[in-house]
Parts: structure tokens; sequence; C-alpha cells
């Protein structure tokens, strides 16, 4: 037996250092996570994170959100699976935050304990939304800004117990009463996201400069047998206003993650027309540069699917700039690089050997992926819920420059890498769009 002892200095700029212990490496469940914030961490009121993670088998969270005045923490493994332990606790009341803090938290047989601030046992908040789970821009809890908002659900929760999952389902397929899904009235601004006896899905969102906004997604053809679970995801600003709904199924017609998008028919049509004129200039002699450049700037198309605005140019610290990063359901942020239409994806030799390019890019990815793994509490506070190990695209190439063989073999790559990254080639690209178009006007 043998004792774990790791401590990281100044793991982010908040953050004069953070140190776990565990007394028996044999056994990860139990054990003291502590952090030390610096003094005058908070100047700027946002949430600061302190994770500690050995990839796939633990991870620990402790998010100090001085805006809602909770802490939550989180205990699991760092495999993208649900936390084993979840629990929120409370700031004490009239505590100064520019000073420097001590944060303990205790864990035992995988279950938080307690927390611990400069040795005082903080209160626990008691859980009022058993089931639902909410993530994105903003925190749970957090007055919502009038024009700008992110919210993902699950319904219900795979960490909860079988019969409460059971249960939740049961209610949702119950026509005989609606069942909200979620519903916050803050400020100026109320949200309510709920399935009406029609078993259609219904997002809900007024505020004062915009009135009411109501999406409908018919659902009628689910079926309760076998439904494991609903991912519902809303986004709003002042130009956009979007709900995307998915259903895990186990019956066939339900393979894997169906989802249904509500976009408006305006901006379905200005995506069709730009996909169309990324086609053409694609296929036009020499115009392989000028269909790079379409693609980097409309990135509308890249976003069809996201439920964030691409942002592009994003920057990791001062080492590399990702061209853009989007949210996709069920792989959460996605970090996209594009290539040259006219860059070679394979040498002319047997078997077929990926070119120096193709290999510069995927190593590109693969520092990004690296990058993020070493930083995840600093890039965690820019991008709130990116995984240790983000899922990566790169587009680049033509279809019609591969032969049968170099086709089956980027075929086996993206399975190969399956989680990891994946290759289109423009052409792949364009088709992947063109079906969701389809499934959506």
């Amino acid at each position: 037996m043998s004792k774990i002892r790791h401590r990281q200095e100044k793991p982010s700029p908040e953050i004069d250092y953070a140190e776990i212990y565990i007394p028996d490496d044999r056994y990860l469940g139990s054990g003291l996570f502590t952090t030390v914030t610096k003094a005058g961490a908070f100047t700027v009121p946002k949430v600061v994170s302190s994770i500690m993670i050995k990839v796939p088998a633990f991870q620990i969270s402790l998010n100090l959100n001085p805006l809602t005045k909770e802490i939550p923490v989180l205990l699991g493994f760092a495999d993208d699976s649900d936390p084993i332990s979840r629990k929120i606790y409370f700031f004490p009341e009239n505590v100064d935050l520019m000073d420097s803090h001590e944060f303990q938290v205790t864990f035992k047989d995988w279950e938080i304990i307690g927390l611990s601030m400069d040795g005082v046992s903080l209160g626990l908040k008691e859980s009022s939304s058993l089931g639902v789970s909410t993530e994105g821009l903003l925190p749970p809890g957090t007055p919502i800004p009038e024009h700008v908002g992110s919210l993902v659900l699950t319904v219900p929760r795979h960490n909860i117990p079988r019969n409460i999952q059971e249960k939740v389902l049961d209610d949702i397929f119950d026509l005989s009463k609606y069942y909200t899904f979620y519903q916050v009235n803050q400020g100026n601004t109320e949200i309510n996201i709920y399935r009406n006896a029609d078993f259609q899905f219904v997002y809900r969102h007024y505020n004062p400069t915009f009135g009411e906004r109501e999406i409908r997604i018919d659902f009628a053809d689910a079926e309760r047998a076998g439904a494991r679970a609903f991912f519902l995801t809303a986004t709003w600003s002042s130009a956009k206003n979007t709900f995307h709904l998915g259903l895990i199924h186990s019956d066939p017609k339900f393979e894997g993650l169906r989802q249904g998008f509500a976009l408006s028919e305006d901006k379905l049509k200005l995506i069709k027309e730009n996909i169309d004129t990324l086609e053409d200039i694609l296929h036009s002699s020499g115009k392989e540069e000028e269909a790079h450049q379409f693609l980097k700037n409309n990135s509308l198309i890249l976003g069809l699917t996201s439920t964030v605005d691409p942002i592009s140019k994003f920057k990791l610290g001062d080492d590399f700039v990702i061209d853009f990063v989007i949210r996709e359901i069920p792989y959460g942020y996605v970090l996209v690089e594009i290539e040259r239409p006219g860059m070679r994806l394979f040498k002319k030799t047997t078997p077929p050997e990926r070119t120096q390019d193709l290999n510069h890019a995927i190593e590109q990815i693969e520092n990004w992926r690296a990058w993020i793994g070493r930083n995840h509490a600093y890039i965690s506070d820019k991008l709130g819920g990116i995984t240790p190990s983000p899922m990566c695209w790169l587009i680049a190439g033509k279809r019609i420059d591969l032969s049968t063989v170099e086709t089956k073999r980027l075929a086996e790559f993206n399975e190969e890498h399956k989680g990891s990254y994946q290759i289109f080639t423009y052409d792949d690209f364009i088709d992947r769009v063109r079906l969701v178009i389809n499934r959506l006007m």
C-alpha cells in the first residue's frame, strides 16, 4: 500500500495551489482534496474551478461561484461518465472573498463527505432538481441576462437510482398531465421547457424586449418501451433563438441519438444558399483557396448543429489558435481545424500512407488535446464543461482525389479514432450539412 500526495502549484491565475491526498493508492475513492485561492481571486465575479484528474480512473472538481454563493463539488471518473457523487455547498455569510481561503473536500468510498472553508464546515444545499441537471454558459441560479443564455438538460440523469429514472420517464410519457423539464423566472426573463398533452416539447422564452417566443417540436412517434433518456438544449440571444432535442431509445427506429432542430426558415435558407455556394466554389477550377476562406468566413455552416455560436480563432494561451470551437450533442465542445481542399490526405503507396500535410494537421490536433488535458482548470474557466480530451474535427481534401482504397482507409482511420477526432473531406462535410438541412426543411 502506498500513499498518493500530488500538489499543483498555481494551476490557474486565481488558485495558489491544489493538492490531492489519497492514503491508499489501491483505492482512489477516499481522501482529501485541498484548494487554496489567491488574494483577489474574485476581483472579477466569475466561477473559479479547481480540478484534479487521473485519466481515466479519477476526477474531482471544486467550482467556486461567487455569483450564486454556491460551491458545486463533483467526484467520479475522468472518462466523460456522470459524476458518482455531486453536492452543492454554500459560502458562509459575509465572507470576504478578496482574501485568500483554503477549501478542503473530504471524500470516502466515492462519496463526498464534506467541504470546509478555512477549517469551518460549510452548509449543504438540499437537492431540488432530482432527475434534471443544467449546464451551459450560465451557472444554474445565475440571474439571466436579457439577450444571452444557454442551457442543457439530460432527463433523467443516469447516476440517479434506476427506480427514479423509470418514474421520471413514466411521467414524461403520461399524456394526462404536462411534464415540466425546466422553469425559471429571474429578473426580466422567464424560461419554461415542458412536454404538453400532444407529446410536443415546448420551449417558451419571455423578456420585455423580445416579448414571448415559443418553439414546439413534435415527438408524437416516441414510445415509452425502451426509452432511456432525453437530451434537450436551448440557446437564445438577440440574433438566435433555437431549441434542440434528442432521444436515446433502444427501439431500432431510434438508433443512437435522434435529434430534432428548430431553426427559423430564413436561417435554413441562408445555410442552404451558403452550402450551395461552397460546393460551386469547391468544384470550380482554381478556386480551392476561395473555398477554404468561404468556409472560414461562413461559420453559420459549421454552427448548424451547435448549441452555441461558433467561436472563431480561439486561443489556447499563447501556444495555439483553433480555427473554430463549437458545441455539439453528444460530443460537448468540438475543436475544428480547416485545411485546404487541395490538401492530399494519402500518398500513392500500397497500402496508402498519410501525407506529411495530414500528419502535421493530426499532430496539431493532438497538441490541442494534450494542452487542454494539462491546463484543464484554466480552459474550463473559458469553456465551462469542456472535457480534458475534447473531440476534434479536421476538414481537408476532396473526395474526388481519393481512390477506393484511400476512401476505405480514411473510414478505417475515423473508426479507429472515434471519440477523439474525425477527418471530413469538404464533400463529406457538405453532405453532412445537407442531410441535416433536408431533415429540417
